[in-house]
């Protein structure tokens, strides 16, 4: 159940360089919520992502989280306030084992005993990744380097989750895996914002949306209520 304001941006203005993509941009995500971010391509999805995140630093507005101002400072800072990031393209090292991959991203766990809780957690999540722990990354399918990016960011046990495009280029089959493990994080009461191409399935798997074109905020709301609405059906769902 969601319960208070876990993040708040306030209208963001950011882009790359002198190439301003994000025009006053605004969404809230409460604590157990799962946010679905949809919108054409270019429409600044992952800009918000990597806004939040520190590695843009915005020109106007701020991102508070836990209603402490973070706007614009370090990543691994913001990192270590528990926010994941699971970037689109899947984020591996060829060389490097599973084993190895779930060590690196748990670099702001401590503890011992809370890492390797934190590595059982994402082997019940991904049960392939446990027979595979071994194994280099390049041996690994698309859908199971998927998998251990996105066992990366969750090993760092966080309170929220950005995932960027987590199904791209998956197999049907695959993609299902990937929102089942969305929904089970969920469910344990992980906050998820999504940014996600398949916008059907996104609004599907999530509690509200939020939809971006060019840069700027066009519609929120409900999920369930912004499938049904034949405009955004007709215009960003292609239904």
């Amino acid at each position: 159940m969601a319960g208070d304001t876990l993040l708040k941006v306030e209208g963001i203005a950011s882009g790359y360089g002198k190439k301003q993509i994000l025009h006053g941009v605004s969404l809230e995500v409460s604590r157990g919520e799962t946010i679905a971010l949809i919108g054409p391509n270019g429409a600044g999805k992952s800009t918000v992502l990597l806004t939040i995140l520190g590695y843009l630093k915005p020109t106007e507005g701020k991102v508070v989280l836990e209603g402490e101002d973070i706007t614009g400072i370090e990543p691994h800072l913001i990192i270590q306030h528990g926010v994941a990031y699971c970037p689109q393209g899947r984020n591996i090292f060829p060389q490097m084992t599973v084993s190895e991959h779930l060590n690196l991203g748990a670099w702001t766990v401590g503890d011992a005993e809370e890492r390797r809780r934190a590595r059982e957690g994402v082997f019940g999540l991904f049960p392939i990744l446990k027979e595979k722990e071994s194994s280099k990354a390049r041996t690994l399918s698309g859908g199971q380097r998927q998998m251990l990016s996105f066992g990366m960011a969750m090993v760092t046990r966080p309170t929220l989750i950005l995932l960027d495009e987590p199904t791209i280029g998956l197999a049907p089959t695959v993609m299902d895996t990937i929102f089942e493990s969305i929904e089970r994080i969920h469910r344990d009461g992980v906050s998820i914002l999504v940014v996600e191409q398949n916008s059907a399935k996104a609004l599907e798997n999530s509690d509200r949306g939020y939809v971006l074109d060019m840069g700027r905020n066009r519609r929120e709301g409900d999920s369930a209520e912004l499938l049904l609405d034949p405009n955004i059906r007709q215009m960003y769902l292609g239904m």
